[in-house]
């Protein structure tokens, strides 16, 4: 399948480097070269092009702030990744951001994270954001950054959340454009309501009245998606834990799986688990990984 041995893949993906459902085993042996040598490549090229400096290179110690996060949930530890302290096109309510982006057609995918200075010497923001649990928010989605499945994408990155309400809530919203067309809606209503009341015609007021429901539709909808979507999670996680030998390999297993996958083994017997894994395990490097890594010698 791949000229990679089992401890280069096993080192990978405790690295954070993990294949994605499309990626084929010679683009994935590429990317992982690439993403181990991203340091020396923004040292050399990127960083001149970038709102950056390396004097802003973010220490150890904060790295390893999150990555005792990270580890504990999805047994990545990508400290591959440059992370830079950086205000460079935050609002003034984002704490920070990772970065997924390819230098040209022909590279890769690689990844960057900035972090707001304020981070610099303080462990909050805002009174909202823990340094090391929005740092492992942002490096959950680094992780997956080959997988494009955005259903459970932000229920993996609020895990990392020591609020048991943000981690449950925090994923409502499945996109940006959900969360800009929400906001868009209150601001066109206010708008109305503003204009309307110069205008002082109760008749006219009544007529437009239907249009305060929108929001309220959304927020249901969204509400009623992400009762499913967080059921289907456990459900999906709770038996993944009766074929793995601990919580933390079973956590570490969903992290690693598509939507379809997550919604299909929330309904799986372990029997069918199991069968659904021999399959895979033979005809995906994924699932070659992940078998090695958290299935043996159940599988192998």
């Amino acid at each position: 399948m791949t000229s990679l041995t089992d401890e280069e893949m096993l080192n990978f993906n405790r690295l954070g480097i993990i294949p994605g459902p499309q990626e084929s085993p010679e683009d994935f042996a590429n990317r992982a070269e690439y993403c181990l040598n991203l340091q020396n490549t923004f040292d050399a090229k990127l960083v001149e092009n970038a709102p950056f400096s390396n004097q802003n290179r973010i220490s150890k110690e904060i790295l390893d702030e999150s990555f005792q996060i990270t580890e504990k949930l999805y047994d990545i530890k990508p400290d591959w990744i440059p992370v830079f302290f950086s205000n460079y096109k935050l609002a003034f309510w984002h704490g920070g951001c990772a970065w997924i982006f390819q230098e040209n057609e022909t590279t890769p995918t690689g990844a960057f994270f900035q972090l707001r200075t304020a981070f610099k010497n303080s462990q909050t923001y805002l009174g909202l954001y823990k340094r090391n649990e929005l740092m492992a928010h942002e490096f959950s989605h680094v992780g997956r950054m080959m997988f494009e499945e955005p259903r459970f994408e932000e229920v993996f990155a609020y895990r990392s959340d020591h609020s048991a309400f943000r981690r449950y809530f925090g994923p409502i919203m499945q996109s940006s454009w959900e969360s800009a067309l929400f906001v868009l809606f209150l601001f066109l209503i206010l708008i109305i309501d503003l204009s309307l009341s110069t205008l002082a015609s109760s008749n006219l007021y009544q007529h437009f009245m239907w249009l305060k429901l929108v929001p309220f539709g959304m927020l249901l909808y969204a509400i009623v998606r992400l009762y499913r979507k967080q059921r289907q999670f456990s459900c999906c996680l709770a038996n993944l834990r009766k074929i793995v030998k601990d919580e933390q390999s079973a956590n570490a297993v969903i992290y690693r799986l598509t939507d379809n996958e997550i919604c299909n083994f929330a309904s799986m017997s372990p029997e069918k688990l199991i069968e659904y894994i021999s399959l895979q395990k033979d005809t995906t490097l994924r699932w070659k990984i992940i078998t090695i890594a958290y299935l043996y010698p159940i599988l192998i």
